[in-house]
């Protein structure tokens, strides 16, 4: 495991000892839980986003692909859709 570095001021540290003491768990383990639960904020907050990104051009492109041939309103979703899973697996 990779080590962690972090400056606190006296306030910030003041509030680490409190989660600390509140949970009973060591330090390490409460700033991992920590990190984990930013992270999947971030994750929710992207697939949101992709889901509104792909709600949105389904509600409008969606309709005018009807009169496409089927070959090409197949490429053209799927580009929509991969494009949307994209963005929810990117990380930073």
């Amino acid at each position: 495991m990779a080590r962690l570095g972090v400056r606190l001021d006296d306030e910030q540290r003041r509030r680490l000892d409190d989660i600390v003491e509140d949970s009973g768990r060591p330090i390490s383990e409460v700033v991992r839980g920590l990190i984990d639960e930013a992270y999947e904020a971030v994750m929710r907050e992207r697939r949101r986003e992709a889901r509104g990104v792909w709600q949105r051009w389904k509600s409008t492109t969606h309709r005018n692909l009807r009169s496409w041939p089927g070959n090409w309103r197949r490429r053209m979703t799927q580009a929509v859709f991969n494009d949307a899973n994209l963005r929810m697996s990117v990380t930073g």
